[in-house]
């Protein structure tokens, strides 16, 4: 019965911007939830973003701008924040692998460098891929990689 009544409702006609969808409510009570297709593609993408799905598009190059026009306002702070504080983690370990990188290039062998660089950085291995001309981009991300968490979720 209510497959019928939902079929004779047409509820493109009736959907609005900002809003989830209707409440269908009979005379004993019974209620019944409509969402609009809007909402529902919204919600999916929330429920599919996370600080290791953030991650995943810095990582890879991507453009964030793919989800951060997507994404209604509630979330945007959320995936703006995280860009934020991933991008500025990963310049923060480069130019510190960096530093001591051109401290001990001069060094007169790996023994000495490497006392050095395990002495003074915790990034020890991007450190020894400066100075052997090695990519650090994905070993630096690998550091980065957030543990796996439940979607995004704002307490009101």
């Amino acid at each position: 019965m209510i497959f019928h009544i939902l079929q004779q409702i047409e509820l493109k006609e009736t959907q609005r911007d900002n809003k989830e969808g209707y409440v269908i409510k009979w005379k004993d009570g019974f209620r019944l939830k409509v969402k609009f297709a809007e909402y529902v593609r919204l919600h999916r993408i929330l429920t599919g973003i996370n600080e290791r799905r953030i991650w995943e598009i810095l990582r890879n190059g991507d453009d964030i701008n793919q989800i951060i026009n997507k994404v209604p306002d509630e979330f945007y702070k959320f995936v703006k924040d995280t860009v934020e504080r991933l991008n500025g983690e990963y310049t923060t370990i480069h130019l510190e692998a960096m530093k001591i990188r051109n401290k001990v290039v001069d060094m007169a062998n790996r023994k000495e460098q490497a006392e050095y660089i395990f002495k003074n950085t915790k990034y020890p291995g991007i450190v020894f891929n400066f100075l052997d001309d090695k990519q650090v981009v994905d070993s630096i991300w690998k550091l980065l990689k957030p543990e796996a968490t439940k979607p995004f979720k704002e307490e009101i």
